[in-house]
């Protein structure tokens, strides 16, 4: 369901006021992440007896989790699996190309999998079915909430789903969350080994 406009609006304008007050390099505490429009978002979607991979909806089980925006899942209790990349979002690298907050964001990614009791994968008809490396691209929805979403707001990833469904929420809430200075947006990742 989307939310209507002026909500959105509101709740930016809200949040860009309550962080120019806030002076994150001299702050002895870091601002609090909030999930504003994440929390906002209600799932509503009928996906009971829908297959993903048929119909570009339907509940998943987590086969293996990637990183912090690609994952494995199946339909069948394991019998097929298949690549999933997030829609909307890049998450920083792991692993030989690491990126600082790609290790923070890629277990946060898997946590939130791993103790899911609901995944919902849900394509989006405005982009194609399958992305690069003949990966599908969903958005993922855990328990109710819009994963793809909830990593912008906690500042793991950027926004690149400007013309998706939820397009207007993610840039948005990218937006917002810019402006907090806190993990992607300005903040040493304290398990990166720089090299300065």
């Amino acid at each position: 369901m989307k939310i209507p406009r002026t909500i959105m609006v509101v709740l930016f304008l809200v949040m860009i006021f309550a962080f120019m007050g806030c002076d994150v390099e001299t702050s002895q505490k870091p601002v609090e992440l909030l999930t504003p429009f994440t929390d906002a978002i209600v799932f509503d979607l009928e996906y009971e007896g829908k297959s993903f991979v048929d119909d570009g909806l339907g509940a998943v089980e987590l086969y293996r989790c990637i990183d912090g925006d690609t994952a494995r899942f199946t339909e069948d209790g394991g019998l097929t699996h298949y690549s999933v990349r997030f829609l909307g979002i890049d998450t920083p690298e792991v692993g030989r190309n690491a990126e600082p907050w790609g290790a923070a964001a890629s277990r946060y990614v898997c946590d939130r999998l791993n103790e899911a009791e609901t995944i919902v994968l849900e394509w989006d008809p405005s982009t194609t079915r399958l992305g690069t490396y003949g990966r599908y691209l969903a958005f993922v929805w855990v328990d109710g909430r819009l994963l793809n979403l909830e990593l912008i707001e906690l500042a793991f990833t950027e926004s690149s789903g400007i013309r998706t469904r939820f397009g207007e929420e993610m840039t948005l809430a990218w937006f917002a969350t810019k402006e907090t200075g806190r993990r992607i947006h300005g903040e040493r990742d304290p398990e990166f080994p720089y090299q300065d």
